[in-house]
């Protein structure tokens, strides 16, 4: 572990990775729920609005009843966090 901590630091250079924004937030949710590949067809639209519908109102819900089911505000939190 000293030989291995007094090693010169070695940098992978992953500049081209762009610093993520808030600008990017949509497209991570549009990845998360039905896959991003940088197209939107026709049939994306109706699907992406469906989930996001229904995701919206199960984050409601389980911020609804946080007092009397702690399990439903605990997948609140497991679906807002990565976010």
């Amino acid at each position: 572990m000293i030989a291995f901590s007094r090693q010169e630091v070695v940098t992978l250079g992953i500049g081209w990775i762009p610093r993520p924004g808030l600008d990017d937030l949509p497209i991570t949710l549009w990845n998360m729920l039905v896959g991003y590949d940088g197209a939107l067809p026709w049939y994306l639209v109706p699907g992406l609005l469906s989930a996001v519908a229904g995701l919206l109102l199960g984050l409601w819900y389980a911020a609804a009843r946080r007092k009397t089911d702690r399990r439903d505000f605990y997948w609140f939190w497991l679906a807002v966090a990565p976010l």
